[in-house]
Formats: C-alpha cells, sequence, structure tokens
C-alpha cells in the first residue's frame, strides 16, 4: 500500500501539483479496492456464519429429539413393574446346572 503523500507548503508548479493530486488519486484507489477486498471478505465470513449457526440450529434440533426420544424410553422403563425378584441361590443353581429342555 502505498504512503500518503506529504503535502508540501507550496507547489512549484502547476506540473508538481497535478502529479501530487495523482498521487492522491492513486491513494483513493488503492484505499477504494483495500475497502471492496474487506467487504467482500467480510460478506464471506457472514455466510459461512450463517451457515455454521444453520448446522448448529439443526444439530440441536436432532439432540433434542433423542434426547425425547431417550427420556420417552426411560420412562417406559420406569414404568415396567417386576413381580417379584429371582432368588440368588436359584439364579446361582440355574446357572451352574442349566436346564436346556425347558
Amino acid at each position: 500500500m502505498s504512503e500518503l503523500p506529504e503535502i508540501p507548503d507550496e507547489f512549484d508548479s502547476e506540473a508538481e501539483l497535478k502529479r501530487y493530486i495523482g498521487r492522491l488519486r492513486t491513494r483513493i484507489e488503492v484505499l477504494d479496492d483495500e475497502r471492496d477486498r474487506t467487504e467482500r471478505a467480510d460478506l464471506e465470513l457472514k455466510q459461512e456464519l450463517d451457515e455454521l449457526e444453520a448446522i448448529v440450529a439443526a444439530n440441536d434440533e436432532d439432540l433434542e429429539q433423542v434426547h425425547a426420544t431417550l427420556q420417552e424410553l426411560v420412562d417406559r422403563l420406569e414404568r415396567i413393574e417386576l413381580h417379584g425378584t429371582p432368588s440368588d441361590v436359584g439364579l446361582q443353581d440355574n446357572l451352574r446346572n442349566p436346564d436346556f429342555d425347558s
């Protein structure tokens, strides 16, 4: 990037003034180009951010659905009533001597 030309106290000639004005115009063009590039980069970053936010929102919805499904499963499991409990001794006997015929 070119630096801003120093402003002389006086211009010795009209040609010198025109050269100075030309350098100022060049500087303005450079700054305009930089601004345009920055605006394009900002737009691209905003679009990427919007896409990421959409992905996060979709993932949040998916997670909420998974959580709700799991909660329903837990609720159903908690409603299951077991009648009686197996005897530890009987269970151990069955494991040692399994009855495959039954």
